[in-house]
């Protein structure tokens, strides 16, 4: 089976947000390097400064960054707003569940993994990538127009 550049870079993608989602250390670490990045940026560091301090550092000739060329209050800013917002930012809820479904499907295989799925919609209302209120208002939601019942002329006036 041939597989083209286009699609090897959308599975390598995939694969990597799997596996960036998988961990609550990964998406912290994502915001982390995000608010570094612009933290240098805030202190209008050039990327052509940066990229000769790279290559300095791979040299041995001076260390990748100095505290000088670091907005701390910048990059503490969004750390506190992390903290503060941890469960809006954060896929803690998801992630624990997507950790276990992947236990399970590396345990006892594919039969294991669709236990896993029905038993946490059938037994614990709960299911991946939707927040409780959803699954809720899925499982309840009324049938649409084209599905309700014909008149049974109750409760109107003639």
């Amino acid at each position: 089976m041939k597989i083209s550049v286009r699609q090897l870079r959308r599975l390598i993608k995939e694969e990597t947000n799997k596996e960036s989602n998988d961990s609550l250390d990964n998406q912290v670490d994502k915001y982390l390097s995000q608010y570094e990045s612009e933290a240098h940026r805030s202190k209008n560091e050039s990327f052509r400064q940066l990229t000769r301090r790279l290559l300095e550092a791979e040299e041995g000739e001076t260390p990748v960054a100095s505290l000088e060329d670091f907005d701390m209050s910048a990059f503490l800013d969004d750390v506190t707003r992390l903290v503060n917002n941890y469960d809006s930012l954060l896929e803690v809820r998801d992630t624990i569940l997507r950790r276990a479904k992947n236990l399970i499907a590396s345990t006892y295989g594919s039969k294991g993994n669709n236990a896993f799925d029905r038993s946490l919609r059938e037994e614990h209302g709960m299911s991946i990538g939707k927040s409780d209120r959803e699954f809720a208002d899925d499982e309840y939601a009324a049938p649409g127009g084209d599905r309700a019942g014909a008149d049974v002329g109750g409760g109107g006036a003639p």
